[in-house]
């Protein structure tokens, strides 16, 4: 299918494509990269799930004349409701809030939180779904009082208005009541040149009482190991590549499992769910986390 793809773009000089995070690795990890042109390319949008840099990397080595956007929006909210501006003066941003729409970002009680501050990003406008069909109850537990849709993510806004999407609510792990979000241990991960794929997610830690991040790591085929001994030895240094680089409530404390594929959804969403209760959510089924 990857390789129909790219034959596709050039074959028939596409100009504007839209790619979700997890197609575009697996489109510049295929054999068939090497000899795609990918010119013809002038505007792609990628999204979905949170965008780690070495995404971006990777869409402008496909396509080098492309103006590569970020965007967000979800299935209630019908379309794309951020996108970022040519030449983000923010990387990492989700970009702007469209015109016509308001947004907020409140408190588990529903407190509008200022800029800067972490919470649950809000929106409303003539885009947003009325409500779920024959499920009020479903639709009373989405939206608020003043109408606005509750999206479930974890998000920030600055000054000049660009937001930050942190990640699901749902997926956040509590870190002795630390926040700690899975994408962005993704995002550091993704940075070590051994790393295919990479799905973070919290495990309960007996004896520190606690939540803590584990990786779930698919490593690239040439460093794919054989032997227990090989896997042991590459989680280690995934653990000491994140743990000198991210605040100690992010240090990986969980462990790193070494998997054969990434558990997604269609739209190319992690499963972290899904991969904590395969795993059962026990902190000594990984390579320890605790490695200086």
């Amino acid at each position: 299918m990857y390789e129909k793809v790219l034959t596709a773009i050039d074959q028939y000089q596409i100009t504007y494509a839209s790619f979700g995070p997890g197609l575009v690795q697996k489109l510049s990890h295929h054999p068939a990269a090497i000899r795609f042109d990918g010119s013809s390319l002038k505007f792609t949008v990628t999204g979905s799930t949170s965008v780690a840099g070495i995404v971006l990397d990777q869409i402008a080595a496909l396509f080098p004349a492309a103006d590569i956007h970020i965007a967000y929006g979800m299935t209630e909210l019908t379309l794309n409701t951020h996108m970022t501006p040519t030449d983000n003066p923010y990387p990492g941003s989700v970009g702007l809030l469209y015109p016509n729409l308001e947004a907020k970002i409140v408190d588990p009680n529903g407190r509008e939180l200022s800029y800067g501050e972490p919470g649950e990003l809000c929106i409303r406008g003539p885009t947003v779904m009325q409500g779920y069909h024959n499920d009020l109850e479903a639709t009373a537990a989405i939206r608020d009082h003043e109408g606005f849709l509750r999206t479930g993510d974890v998000a920030r806004v600055n000054r000049a208005g660009f937001y930050f999407v942190a990640g699901r609510q749902k997926d956040m792990i509590w870190y002795q009541g630390c926040p700690v979000a899975p994408a962005t241990l993704d995002a550091v991960i993704l940075g070590h040149p051994k790393v295919l794929d990479v799905g973070v997610y919290g495990v309960h830690d007996s004896a520190l009482d606690t939540e803590v991040p584990r990786a779930g790591v698919v490593f690239r085929p040439e460093y794919r190991p054989v032997t227990l001994d090989q896997a042991e030895a590459l989680a280690r240094e995934i653990i000491q590549y994140v743990n000198g680089r991210v605040p100690d409530p992010q240090r990986l404390r969980g462990g790193v499992q070494c998997l054969a594929s990434i558990p997604k959804s269609d739209a190319g969403k992690i499963m972290r769910t899904l991969m904590r209760d395969q795993d059962g959510g026990d902190s000594r089924t990984a390579v320890s986390g605790e490695q200086e």
